[in-house]
């Protein structure tokens, strides 16, 4: 049995998130380097007030460029907060699969149940199991650089043969794909791009499709689409364990019973949809905020004051950087 291939969908869903990142860093990038060639045209050069200068010198060119590109500040405070927001949860979400991880162990000894699956499946390798001797029924892939598949016994003693093979072959679709660290970028970028409205959607298409292209490729190497039909439904069915944060799962009604009916012949269609209200309103933030970070409604310098040659502003020459020592003594000179 043959699907149709969803795996475009789930590559460009990533790279819609990417291109999205990109636009907005390539915006902060421009408003950086507006600030620095606007603070090199603000440094104040007629004499001034030497208090005013001293300002003007060390936190002049910040404070400059948020008075003229308020905006644009704003636009590029929001970017980059949001990432560094980003990366805090996807560090805290690791930092979760790791605890849990942990609470696995090398599969050791007899297991017959598993050891009469692994017979069949030369593609699934024992060093990548890792076993949980819990009553909970689960199954899911981690790691980031070298992804394990982690199996619950509660899971092993509740499918048969064939349903246990075909959820390895469903999981180490996962491990070759690389899954969990798609899953990771999708959700740092996903985080990151939070006040994009489509941005969950396209998280929640990534996750669709990679669980479809996780099933139609346990079916081409072998699995039984009604074993794995069955095994979807009682993994639904059984006892939660240990949830990590990082894992490809969509674990919602419709979705779980999309899956089934897909691998039942119900149902051939792969279902993308994007709300045009949602995509409108993205689209408009993402080109507000361009314009921001490019300098929209950048507020017009103000004319430098008039120096006048009165007296006591003239006291300040000694302290303007370039300023002669013989000069300083003849203005001192005629001042007084």
């Amino acid at each position: 049995m043959s699907l149709h291939p969803p795996s475009r969908y789930a590559w460009g869903s990533l790279g819609a998130l990417a291109a999205l990142a990109l636009v907005l860093i390539w915006g902060v990038s421009a408003t950086l380097q507006g600030a620095v060639a606007l603070s090199e045209r603000a440094l104040p050069q007629p004499l001034v007030d030497a208090c005013l200068l001293f300002l003007e010198e060390t936190g002049g060119p910040v404070w400059g460029f948020v008075a003229a590109r308020p905006l644009s500040a704003l636009a590029g405070g929001l970017v980059v907060s949001s990432f560094g927001w980003a990366a805090l949860r996807l560090a805290a979400a690791l930092l979760v699969n790791h605890r849990v991880a942990r609470r696995f162990s090398r599969v050791t000894g007899q297991v017959p149940a598993l050891d009469r699956a692994l017979r069949h499946l030369p593609q699934v390798s024992r060093g990548r199991l890792r076993l949980l001797p819990s009553d909970a029924g689960q199954a899911f892939t981690l790691g980031i650089w070298r992804p394990r598949i982690f199996l619950t016994a509660g899971l092993i003693d509740s499918l048969s043969e064939e349903e246990l093979r075909a959820v390895l072959l469903h999981e180490a679709a996962h491990l070759k794909a690389r899954d969990p660290f798609r899953l990771a970028v999708v959700r740092f970028l996903t985080d990151a791009l939070w006040f994009i409205p489509l941005a969950r959607t396209l998280r929640e298409t990534f996750l669709r499709m990679a669980e479809l292209e996780a099933d139609q490729t346990a079916l081409t190497a072998g699995g039984e689409a009604v074993e794995l039909a069955s095994a979807i439904v009682k993994t639904a069915q059984a006892k939660v364990g240990p949830v990590p944060a990082v894992s490809p799962a969509l674990d919602s009604p419709s979705f779980l019973e999309e899956r089934v009916e897909r691998l039942l012949g119900l149902r051939q269609e792969v279902s993308v949809g994007f709300p045009w209200r949602r995509t409108l309103a993205s689209g408009g933030v993402v080109a507000a905020l361009v314009l921001f970070l490019f300098g929209a409604g950048e507020i017009p310098a103000s004319p430098p004051p008039a120096v006048t040659m009165g007296a006591r502003p003239m006291m300040t020459m000694p302290m303007m950087p370039g300023c002669e020592p013989v000069m300083c003594r003849e203005m001192r000179g005629r001042l007084f």
